[in-house]
């Protein structure tokens, strides 16, 4: 067999490697139409900024919080599906029961980060089926969809 070792018969290492690096160059090709960290971060700037206009407090990493009483608190998270050339938003929407968060995270041993997840959520889509997924496209606009996302959470999600 043409490369492999004459005692064997298997592939000779040489030839291992180029498959790998055939593979990996592969791998890279298909992540190179993915959006980029920049655009990534872009799009998360402006949707932290649409939703700080409605009343969410910006996190400094991850999930928006909105305060309804003392105990109780509005959660949005903004999960990514990052696609070939495009990146979709899909907010869940919740609520963050303060008692309760932080019973569960003495309970376990954690440290109580107020807003930090949500006691229940649900996907915004389950709430308003009709209104379209938030795409954002690397070339295009992103604040327009960052708003639109913004006033259907505030519209749909904010008890």
């Amino acid at each position: 067999i043409k490369g492999s070792t004459a005692k064997t018969g298997r592939p000779s290492r040489n030839r291992f490697v180029h498959m790998r690096s055939v593979r990996q160059r592969q791998v890279y090709e298909m992540f190179d139409d993915m959006p980029n960290k920049n655009f990534i971060r872009d799009v998360e700037e402006a949707c932290d900024s649409a939703l700080v206009e409605i009343g969410f407090k910006r996190p400094r990493r991850g999930d928006h919080s909105l305060e309804i009483t003392k105990d109780f608190l509005g959660w949005v998270g903004l999960n990514q599906g990052r696609h070939g050339d495009f990146l979709r938003i899909n907010p869940f929407v919740g609520i963050h029961c303060v008692p309760l968060m932080k019973l569960c995270d003495e309970l376990e041993g954690e440290k109580y980060k107020k807003g930090s997840i949500a006691t229940i959520a649900i996907h915004i889509g389950e709430i308003c089926p009709d209104v379209d997924q938030f795409i954002f496209r690397p070339g295009e606009p992103i604040e327009p969809e960052a708003r639109r996302l913004s006033i259907v959470i505030g519209e749909h999600g904010v008890p």
